[in-house]
């Protein structure tokens, strides 16, 4: 047993064998506040080995006293929706930009059930996938899948399999109904048992992400949507990794009709860990440096940095922060259409670099406008000496 980082967690008497482990924390600091990645083989499957430890990747941040703190950088996203008649009886689970995976009603003698796709919550990669055909015309098939439903909701999976647990077809017929192993399963795992017996049509849908973890249930990241009737079912949801370095769920949305995904961009992009861009080919380089270079090769570019002619420009991504902190204004180059710009030939670079340096700069661009945007919104009601947050918290402190 493991009992060497007072800042850590304490396995005496757990019965947890950290087989390896690592951990980021403070020196003095309280037990349980340190980042810990251990090996603890609470998978349906053994995960043993080195290569089944993550490591802790993030970044250090600033606190609002000016002392860093670890924060993960991992933000996989997640998307499923149940099979309805609209989509052929056909559920979908994607994850992580992965191609799609789907479970649909085969046979003629299976009408609907519920399908698990598991996610192995320290590696991130899906590690399983169970059909049950909960709604067989033949009632010993239609049963055995119910126990077995409960099967593995019950002893099969383990505290590190993320469930991800959905409908397709008509997920409840009248051979099989909902037992109550069945039931207090879901309820276990956070879910509602009472609404599986109401599943009874082909727009019926049931959607539930979660863990046999208690910690899990407890801290409140299960994630459920149902329908008796109509709407899809879909759930479209970001995980982030906690202190022990496992997947939870960090956000997510769920909608019975929603036609429009929803992006979690920001928060990635808050936390992702800083990497060299472009891909740093000399030719992608060549073309980034060629931009603003006094070669004059591309002028439009030197003007809006307010540069032209004879002075020097700095690398274009030098002048992003320019009104942040002052006027609230962004710099013109943050919103100039690089794709009006036409490749000048050249053997240093090719066309395609230049492409992907303009791509780049685009999708930059559109970033750096929206933080302008919530920057002008933030110094609105921070800035004044009546409107500011301050100001209003005193008065309703007096008050």
């Amino acid at each position: 047993m493991w009992t060497l980082l007072p800042w850590g967690s304490k396995y005496s008497g757990t019965g947890i064998s950290t087989h390896y482990y690592n951990a980021i924390g403070v020196a003095g600091a309280p037990a349980g506040t340190a980042f810990e990645s251990y090996q603890t083989n609470e998978n349906h499957t053994p995960r043993l080995g080195r290569d089944a430890l993550p490591p802790l990747i993030g970044s250090l941040m600033l606190d609002i006293r000016q002392n860093y703190y670890f924060v993960p950088s991992s933000y996989p996203e997640l998307e499923v929706a149940a099979g309805t008649s609209d989509n052929h009886g056909c559920a979908t689970f994607s994850y992580n930009g992965g191609a799609p995976a789907t479970q649909c009603v085969w046979g003629p003698d299976i009408r609907g059930g519920f399908v698990i796709w598991a996610v192995d919550r320290l590696l991130g990669s899906v590690t399983d996938h169970y059909g049950l055909p909960t709604n067989s015309t033949h009632a010993v098939e239609a049963k055995k899948a119910i126990d077995d439903f409960a099967y593995l909701l019950n002893v099969y999976y383990k505290r590190n399999d993320l469930l991800v647990i959905t409908t397709f077809g008509t997920p409840i017929g009248a051979n099989a109904l909902i037992t109550p192993d069945l039931f207090f399963a879901i309820n276990a795992l956070g879910g509602t048992g009472i609404l599986l017996p109401k599943l009874t049509t082909d727009t019926s849908t049931y959607t539930l992400i979660s863990s046999r973890d208690p910690e899990y249930v407890r801290a409140h990241y299960p994630l459920q949507s149902s329908s008796p009737s109509g709407g899809t079912g879909q759930v479209h949801a970001m995980l982030s990794r906690d202190r022990n370095n496992r997947f939870v769920l960090n956000t997510g949305a769920s909608d019975q009709a929603l036609s429009h995904t929803i992006g979690f961009p920001w928060t990635e992009v808050g936390f992702q860990q800083a990497q060299d861009w472009p891909a740093w080919t000399a030719g992608q380089q060549g073309a980034y440096k060629d931009l603003y270079s006094s070669e004059n090769h591309y002028p439009a570019i030197r003007e809006r940095l307010g540069c032209a002619g004879i002075l020097v420009c700095q690398p274009i991504r030098s002048y992003y922060d320019g009104g942040i902190g002052s006027s609230g204004t962004a710099p013109g180059i943050v919103g100039f259409p690089y794709r009006t710009l036409i490749y000048h030939p050249n053997p240093n670079y090719t066309e395609r670099d230049f492409d992907a340096v303009i791509q780049q700069l685009n999708i930059e661009g559109a970033f750096e406008a929206n933080v302008y945007l919530l920057y002008g919104q933030f110094k609105a009601v921070t800035a004044g000496q009546t409107d500011n947050v301050q100001y209003q918290l005193s008065r309703w402190h007096r008050t």
